[in-house]
């Protein structure tokens, strides 16, 4: 089989058969495909839900239930033991999947075997306001991936074989309370192979009070799983941790440059030394000069600090250096913040800024059609 299309689904009645329904009319020719919809132990009606698709749909879909309620991370992991296919697509049980695709990114997979998985980019949206003009997912940088990791989970594509053998979502001790398992599995993908960013839009993500990330402590996440992710990496390059920490050793070999990258941005995040994070910038722009995740780093490192005419200056320069629409969003963020900061008036800034916007969340007809077709829900 080639396709498994993993649902993990608790305790949501409300709005599971709108997600299923979104996948089930996206346009993929489910041949040679399967969807597990697992229940994780609902005590509304969400598993009858599943077993009433099942009924509907016997020759795609298996509903599945576990023996008691096992969390994200574990749900996760019984889902792709379960799972028959090549590949794995993980979508959640409260989110609207948009036309997109797969069968593409299944050809890109096949044809491209240093890379691990396939992510790309979610709207959000309300049941009140509907789209938010915002959207989570960006091109992979190296430097990201224990700074702020751009990668979604939800329509996330995997290699099965790889999720397996880096250790499938199992978590830190942290992690399995917080559901921090899905970044901990991007960092162990990343180590086994590339990362593969499609700007395509894939999916609405419905922002809603019941919603996992709603109810978890974040903050938790950010200082003790963090500081894991740090810890867990550099255990694999112990040598490079070792001279990037102490600036000794730095003539790196073509492939020692993505872990130092991801190193190093792991090392930013963890430190409360001013000193220290100009230091790890600087090697990440010896490292990679033309990165726009390190420079924006950067300026934003200028603006913590209180440099804002420094950072006025950089990110004027990161306007000009990167013309991608979502490089200038985060750059034209930056700049507002800074001349807000600098007593300067932000109008123009403004004007570009919705400009870029509505090019960049510009809806295909196809897009288009599902949004208008949302259901309506009290908020």
């Amino acid at each position: 089989m080639r396709l498994s299309i993993l649902m993990a689904c608790y305790m949501q009645e409300k709005y599971v058969s709108e997600a299923i329904d979104s996948i089930l009319s996206c346009g993929f020719d489910f041949k040679d495909t399967e969807m597990i919809l697992w229940d994780d132990f609902s005590t509304d009606s969400t598993y009858n839900i599943l077993l009433d698709y099942q009924r509907r749909y016997p020759e795609l879909i298996r509903a599945m239930r576990s023996p008691r309620n096992l969390g994200v991370a574990d749900c996760a992991a019984e889902m792709v033991k379960a799972a028959s296919g090549r590949y794995i697509l993980l979508f959640d049980h409260d989110d609207v999947m948009l036309p997109f695709d797969i069968s593409g990114v299944l050809d890109f997979l096949d044809a491209n075997l240093d890379y691990t998985a396939s992510y790309g980019r979610k709207l959000l949206f309300n049941d009140r306001n509907g789209l938010e003009g915002a959207s989570l997912g960006g091109p992979y940088h190296d430097f990201l991936l224990l700074l702020h990791p751009p990668i979604n989970n939800n329509a996330l594509i995997i290699r099965r074989e790889t999720a397996l053998a880096v250790g499938n979502f199992k978590s830190t001790d942290a992690g399995r309370a917080s559901g921090a398992a899905d970044i901990f599995m991007w960092i162990r993908l990343r180590l086994a192979g590339k990362l593969h960013f499609d700007p395509t839009p894939r999916l609405l993500h419905r922002i809603h009070p019941r919603q996992v990330t709603s109810r978890n402590n974040q903050s938790k996440v950010y200082v003790d799983d963090y500081r894991f992710f740090l810890n867990y990496t550099a255990g694999i390059y112990p040598e490079l941790y070792h001279n990037l920490s102490t600036g000794t050793g730095l003539n790196l070999s073509a492939d020692q440059i993505a872990p130092a990258l991801i190193l190093l941005g792991g090392m930013v995040r963890n430190s409360n030394n001013p000193k220290d994070v100009d230091r790890y910038l600087f090697y990440a722009k010896q490292l990679a000069p033309d990165d726009f995740s390190v420079d924006q780093q950067i300026c934003e490192f200028a603006f913590r600090i209180g440099r804002y005419e420094d950072a006025f200056r950089r990110y004027v320069n990161l306007f000009v250096k990167y013309e991608g629409d979502y490089e200038r969003l985060n750059t034209l963020a930056g700049m507002k913040k800074t001349y807000e900061q600098l007593k300067l008036p932000t109008d123009d800034i403004d004007c570009g800024a919705n400009l870029v916007s509505r090019r960049y969340f510009s809806l295909s007809p196809e897009h288009a059609a599902v949004v208008a077709g949302l259901r309506k829900y009290d908020a």
